[in-house]
């Protein structure tokens, strides 16, 4: 059995995937597999797939029609071998000894989570970091430790996915990451969090976490309730960790990344009504505005939320103005 799958899901990034492809050529680790799923690229996206999986014995290549990424994902968990899976996108890349660093210290966890990676912009590169204390823990004592659950590379046991029919949602457009992470949660038993940086998220304006469409962001509101649904009446369902993320994961999309390029219109307007009507996210939000012990600005923009999404939204704007200032 390889001790590793990494499954990459591609759809048109020719001009993007050389250096994935690169980053997983220079491995010096031969109990790897490397699973490229083409989801209907137009481009030549299948033709750098191919070259490589003719020079390396560690490259599967499937073809198929366009499906989805997530659709793409799962193909790929069906044939994966590996003890442990790890899901890398096309356009991304990883460091140079990252699976000797991802399989090293390994004692049977059901979930790694890797508390940095960096994010390539054009002209700089930023570390990340959830701030989870690295160790391993109970799944419960995790949730109850962390503030939010993290959004950082992870790595699963296959097992565990396979013996709890975990998989993606294909019916998911935004936040599928992370409800599968959710899922995962709800059968792990121990989780190990490492300080090991392995994964480069190249930030690209047109993906979803950029993109202005907010006909298409109203897609937020179907992740919302497929995670409502799953955590319902489980260990997880009033973890404030849980609550915290999810009205971050609802906020993300319907808000903060419109404050961040346009002023407020009466299409966003009507998006950021959808949302905050959302059982879910609003019993999130109320709880982020007066009930949450810690506090932060996302507590701030809560309440603000929660009085007045134009105000809320103003005073995002502003804040993120004085923001990039600084940094410049």
């Amino acid at each position: 059995m390889k001790k590793l799958s990494i499954i990459i899901p591609c759809y048109n990034v020719a001009q993007y995937v050389g250096r994935c492809i690169e980053s997983l050529r220079v491995q010096n680790c031969n109990e790897v597999e490397y699973i490229f799923i083409n989801d209907g690229s137009s481009d030549d996206t299948l033709y750098y797939l191919k070259e490589f999986e003719k020079r390396d014995p560690r490259v599967i290549v499937i073809d198929k029609k366009n499906e989805g990424v997530s659709k793409a994902r799962n193909d790929a968990l069906l044939i994966a071998k590996g003890e442990y899976v790890f899901f890398l996108d096309g356009d991304d890349y990883l460091d140079e000894n990252a699976c000797f660093d991802m399989l090293e210290g390994l004692a049977g966890e059901d979930c790694v989570i890797f508390n940095k990676h960096e994010l390539v912009y054009s002209n700089r590169i930023v570390t990340f970091c959830a701030g989870c204390k690295s160790g391993v823990y109970d799944v419960d004592d995790f949730v109850k430790k962390v503030r939010m659950l993290p959004i950082t590379p992870k790595m699963y046991k296959r097992e565990l996915l396979r013996n709890n029919s975990i998989y993606f949602s294909n019916d998911l457009e935004l936040g599928e990451v992370f409800s599968f992470f959710v899922s995962v949660l709800l059968y792990a038993k121990k989780i190990k969090v490492s300080e090991r940086n392995v994964y480069n998220y190249v930030m690209r304006q047109e993906s979803s976490i950029h993109k202005i469409n907010p006909v298409e962001d109203s897609a937020i509101l179907k992740t919302l309730d497929l995670i409502e649904n799953i955590t319902c009446n489980t260990f997880l369902s009033n973890e404030a960790a849980l609550l915290r993320s999810v009205f971050r994961l609802g906020l993300d999309f319907s808000f903060v990344k419109y404050a961040k390029q346009v002023s407020y219109s009466k299409e966003i307007g009507i998006l950021i009504s959808k949302t905050k009507k959302h059982h879910f996210f609003n019993n999130c939000m109320k709880f982020m505005a007066f009930k949450d012990c810690k506090r932060d600005l996302d507590n701030m923009f809560a309440i603000l939320l929660a009085l007045s999404s134009q105000l809320a939204y103003y005073c995002y704007r502003q804040y993120n103005k004085i923001k990039v200032n600084t940094r410049i």
